[in-house]
């Protein structure tokens, strides 16, 4: 796995800075103090955008799937 594939995450106790995967950034507490891993601000647009495209990609499954009668209302 490339750095690519990573965010920026920072220790909000201690500002420790971290390089993790979208859905593992808040699961793991930081090694060094055990404090709350959040997004850096240099990468916190990036998963605004990658969780809106989240949200409106099952909204639209969602949909797609209730108009095909796959599911019900």
């Amino acid at each position: 796995m490339s750095s690519q594939d990573k965010m920026k995450g920072q220790c909000s106790n201690c500002g420790w800075v971290t390089r993790r995967k979208f859905k593992n950034m808040e699961r793991k507490p930081c090694p060094k103090c055990g404090g709350h891993v959040v997004f850096h601000e240099d990468d916190i647009e990036t998963a605004r955008t990658i969780a809106i495209l989240s949200i409106v990609g099952m909204a639209v499954i969602g949909i797609l799937f209730v108009s095909l009668g796959i599911a019900e209302w």
